[in-house]
């Protein structure tokens, strides 16, 4: 499994997204400490929910610059950060009944996912974004 960490590739050039998506993948490094060195199912679990409501508040402020901001790409936007939704609450559920192998399986998954959704999607949003306050 590789290991999560932050790269300076990863930035967009909007502060507050690179801000939430250097938090992110702090979450999810934490996370993934913790399964992998058989920390309780409490605190894995408690990291999970952290996961959780970090990213909806995040996907919340990205929507929230597409709508402000007329982003030509919202609707396919919105749809990655629905399927990525899906996947982390299907991750949550596995982990929450025990299924830690399989659970790690969804989590490689997840950080692939993301980290292609942010080097993407979110870089072509930060673009966007970026020239609409410079105007």
């Amino acid at each position: 499994m590789e290991t999560f960490h932050w790269e300076d590739s990863m930035a967009v050039g909007v502060s507050l997204m690179d801000v939430d998506h250097r938090k992110l993948v702090e979450i999810l490094a934490s996370l993934q400490q913790s399964m992998g060195h058989g920390s309780s199912r409490a605190l894995v679990a408690a990291t999970i929910d952290t996961l959780v409501v970090y990213t909806v508040d995040h996907f919340y402020h990205e929507e929230e610059a597409m709508r402000l901001h007329h982003y030509p790409d919202a609707a396919q936007h919105t749809a990655e950060h629905a399927e990525l939704m899906s996947r982390l609450m299907a991750f949550k559920e596995r982990a929450d009944s025990g299924n830690i192998a399989s659970a790690l399986e969804l989590m490689d998954f997840l950080g692939a996912y993301l980290t292609t959704h942010m080097l993407n999607s979110d870089k072509r949003l930060g673009v966007f974004l970026r020239s609409q306050l410079a105007a």
